[in-house]
């Protein structure tokens, strides 16, 4: 409901992204893009008018505005994508490193946006890094915890559903839902079958963690997350 205060001219036009702010591309994706792409839904639905005065698109004018400082980001040898600055870029120094839910969890919003906007090239960059994540996955169908964005390889092995991954396998069964391509139950089915076989530890069966690396099963800890008691 904030967000529909913007859905003004007059507010709307204080509100700019133009700002040296360094951003993790996950966590603005799913709370700024994410809110601003369903704000501007509900204010276009006739059935609520939840849009206070005239509404003339500004809340996908600005969703469109991030979307396209995000796809900068994109510009990868991987198509993963980097921690980025909304304004300058990649900054000196910035890290390779990302996590499993920082490019694999991407697709809803920016799928939206290209089917709000007419505009591909959103869903498209969220789509290839989601492939090059899927084609990352060990024989058993895991996914490892942190990669690097430029040289396509994993740096923390583990996996698991918990914190940098979780989001991953969530968004894989949403996007088919949502936009009902095969592609995305196809990858979510078999990661599905193997948290199923290989997370599952003791008598009450609690997620833990295992080893993606190598066609092998190996256990590394039956240990419990706090996010993953609620998975």
């Amino acid at each position: 409901m904030v967000l529909l205060s913007w859905a003004t001219p007059q507010n709307s036009g204080n509100l700019s992204f133009d700002v040296d702010a360094r951003i993790y591309l996950f966590e603005c994706n799913i709370r700024v893009l994410g809110g601003l792409v369903s704000a501007h839904i509900l204010a276009t639905d006739s059935r609520n008018r939840l849009a206070p005065g005239a509404y003339d698109n500004q809340l996908l004018n600005l969703a469109e505005d991030l979307g396209q400082r995000f796809l900068h980001a994109f510009d990868t040898p991987t198509g993963l994508p980097y921690a980025w600055n909304l304004k300058y870029g990649v900054m000196k120094d910035e890290t390779t490193e990302t996590s499993t839910s920082g490019c694999g969890s991407l697709i809803l919003e920016m799928g939206a946006l290209s089917r709000l906007t007419g505009d591909s090239r959103y869903e498209a960059a969220a789509l290839r890094a989601l492939r090059k994540l899927w084609s990352m996955r060990s024989p058993l169908n895991l996914v490892g915890t942190t990669l690097d964005v430029v040289t396509g390889e994993w740096i923390e092995y583990s996996s698991g559903i918990g914190a940098g991954v979780d989001s991953f396998y969530e968004y894989l069964m949403k996007a088919y839902i949502l936009f009902g391509r095969e592609e995305f139950w196809d990858m979510f089915h078999p990661a599905y079958i193997a948290v199923q076989k290989y997370f599952r530890h003791g008598p009450c069966q609690i997620t833990g963690c295992t080893s993606a690396r190598g066609d092998k099963y190996q256990q590394e800890r039956p240990a419990c997350e706090n996010m993953l008691v609620w998975q």
